[in-house]
């Protein structure tokens, strides 16, 4: 009884509420560098799903970032959830299928769910928005990752509180890439859950990673079936896709027959970028809707990738929402947080 007092106490300034039918979930900012001081929290940057977990008594559904029900994708998550002591929760996390090396890897989750075999996959909760009848957005992030961990059983496999670091982001960047991770996600830890893309959840990668839209593809050459690359692009402020280069390299045969399985259901007789890609004579194109992600060594001078390589297909992401991402100097965000600190302290 006592436990149960302690979690109410963290957020006995709150009205009782019902469950938001909605919501959005928080987007990080890309930057290039991790920020310092002990006011941000650090956690590991997984390469899976985000997922909404969403449980009303014995009931448990799962909803992509995108908004689409996955509930029955993923069983072994549905019942893990389900089977939570919690009476009404709403989860943040993200899927992930762990390799050898215990390092979360997209394309070999991809490969799992291919087989309709889900039993080694890990749900890692990093956030809790909802909890026995109180919306606890509003609540700091600190104080919510407090709740969420007394509430997840220790014992459990499925289900992973995401640990974090405080301050020291720098050297927890460096040890993720040691460890050939994607990266870090740092985070204000006394701000709230907005939803959308936020200046407060700030993301720092290892290596140069892009989602993009699929607008045609190339025949297969050689010995490879299917197709032989893809046409990529992203969307600029005027919603008209720009071209930024082909990938060809990366995909396994499983991925190859995915997507083309993907590519003939959206084929189209017109050119969906704003300008006239290399080899188009030779093109096949489709309606822009397919999203994949690809990792590659730099953006050109002419805006193109080089030596980008496919990572996977991304269900869980809207094609129209795709644009160009850019690092923002973590010295300009730093910048805007004194600002804000200053003019808070004036008033």
């Amino acid at each position: 009884m006592a436990k149960s007092k302690d979690k109410k106490a963290h957020h006995s300034h709150l009205k009782p509420s019902g469950m938001p039918e909605t919501i959005s979930a928080q987007l990080a900012t890309l930057v290039d560098h991790p920020p310092c001081g002990d006011d941000w929290l650090h956690e590991i940057k997984f390469d899976g799903y985000r997922i909404l977990a969403i449980k009303c008594g014995k009931h448990a559904q799962l909803l992509s970032r995108n908004n689409k029900d996955w509930t029955d994708e993923f069983p072994s998550i549905r019942e893990a959830i389900s089977q939570l002591t919690v009476k009404q929760a709403i989860f943040d996390g993200e899927l992930v299928f762990l390799d050898d090396s215990n390092r979360s890897n997209f394309q070999l989750l991809q490969n799992r769910l291919q087989t309709n075999f889900d039993l080694s996959l890990i749900y890692y909760v990093f956030d809790l928005l909802y909890y026995d009848e109180y919306d606890l957005r509003s609540l700091p992030l600190i104080k919510r990752k407090e709740i969420l961990k007394s509430l997840l059983p220790e014992a459990a496999i499925t289900l992973q509180y995401s640990e974090h670091i405080l301050d020291k982001g720098e050297a927890v960047f460096q040890r993720a890439c040691a460890l050939s991770l994607e990266g870090i996600i740092s985070k204000k830890i006394n701000s709230p859950y907005m939803g959308g893309r936020a200046k407060t959840w700030l993301k720092i990668k290892c290596s140069h990673r892009q989602e993009l839209v699929v607008g045609g593809f190339t025949p297969p050459k050689g010995g490879r079936a299917y197709f032989g690359s893809l046409y990529l692009g992203y969307f600029n402020k005027n919603k008209e896709l720009i071209y930024c280069g082909n990938v060809g390299t990366g995909f396994t045969q499983n991925s190859l027959a995915e997507l083309h399985h993907e590519l003939k259901n959206c084929i189209s007789s017109h050119n969906p970028f704003n300008s006239r890609p290399p080899g188009i004579k030779t093109a096949t194109w489709v309606l822009p809707q397919l999203v994949v992600e690809v990792e590659f060594t730099e953006w050109t001078k002419e805006g193109r990738l080089r030596h980008p390589s496919f990572k996977g297909l991304r269900k869980d992401k809207d094609a129209s929402e795709i644009i160009r991402e850019k690092e923002t100097p973590i010295e300009k965000l730093e910048q805007h947080y004194s600002i804000k600190n200053l003019t808070t302290d004036k008033n």
